[in-house]
């Protein structure tokens, strides 16, 4: 089955990965992922890879998926990201739906960034009433521009420090993997741990940037591989010896 697929990309993580995966699904291509994410591998006490993830497709498929990430990449340059006219979210310029409300991307969405006022070669020769026009649309222009990019930033903020609720939430979870690697420890380690390392696969990835979960969630990782070892070792002793 590999020997169909070729390579499009080599990509950073998984995240650019599954970016690419689900742009070209939209046209209906193929894609199969392989490789190891070295970000995952150091979490789980593995050692990194020196084979970065990629994205492959089948030979058919390459040039027109090859193309259109070039087209994307080409239009991200030329086109300016977009403000949705329903939620006022920024996106970015390849987004054809609003990720916040799934709007459909129109001509009439404002842009986020470039020159709104019009050109001043243009107004010499215009009359002043026109003039006062332009300069008012410019103003609005102008404010409209600064309002968009302080939602852009302020949203961004959003999302880069969490809300004490959801600080809440992260110190609740990464509580509840201590508890289940304590326990995994003193009752038939290293079976019971499994649950804990299970409860750390599925947290939120923003405790790992969080400084107040961080160094906690690394001791737990560091705690239950220790367990998983000895424990491991203990029951071969115990099965195996002669």
């Amino acid at each position: 089955m590999r020997d169909n697929f070729s390579i499009l990309r080599e990509c950073a993580d998984q995240f650019e990965a599954q970016t690419i995966r689900i742009r070209l699904a939209t046209e209906k291509i193929p894609v199969l992922i392989t490789g190891t994410d070295p970000n995952v591998a150091l979490s789980l006490g593995g050692a990194s890879t020196s084979r970065p993830i990629r994205v492959e497709v089948k030979h058919s498929d390459f040039e027109r998926a090859d193309t259109l990430l070039k087209q994307d990449h080409l239009r991200a340059k030329r086109v300016d990201s977009w403000i949705c006219r329903r939620c006022h979210e920024q996106n970015e310029p390849t987004f054809d739906v609003c990720w916040s409300c799934n709007k459909i991307h129109e001509e009439s969405d404002a842009r986020g960034q470039g020159n709104s006022c019009p050109d001043n070669r243009e107004t010499v020769s215009n009359s002043p009433t026109e003039v006062t026009e332009q300069v008012h649309e410019c103003q609005l222009g102008a404010v409209n521009k600064r309002k968009h990019k302080q939602e852009a930033r302020s949203h961004k903020k959003r999302h880069q420090y969490p809300t004490d609720q959801v600080q809440e939430d992260l110190t609740e979870s990464v509580s509840r993997c201590a508890r289940s690697a304590v326990v995994g420890l003193l009752l038939f380690p290293p079976f019971l741990s499994m649950y804990s390392i299970y409860l750390l696969l599925n947290l939120d990835p923003l405790v790992y940037r969080n400084a107040d979960t961080q160094r906690r969630v690394w001791s737990i990782w560091i705690l239950n591989t220790a367990v998983v070892s000895l424990g491991t070792t203990l029951w071969w002793l115990l099965i195996f010896r002669e």
